[in-house]
């Protein structure tokens, strides 16, 4: 996941058992943030969202 206005970015491993992800924003500033899915070393897909 990464802060588009200031470059700072988290990595999140997912595994491979489990369906889904439940992240924590609640100690992210406001801002757009974009997440990549990676599998491989290829990106799959890619979203962007606001945290007001």
């Amino acid at each position: 996941m990464n802060n588009t206005s200031t470059n700072v970015s988290n990595h999140y491993i997912l595994d491979t058992q489990d369906s889904d992800l439940l992240i924590n924003i609640s100690g992210y500033t406001s801002g757009i943030y974009s997440v990549s899915l990676v599998v491989d070393g290829v990106y799959r897909d890619f979203k962007t969202f606001t945290i007001y």
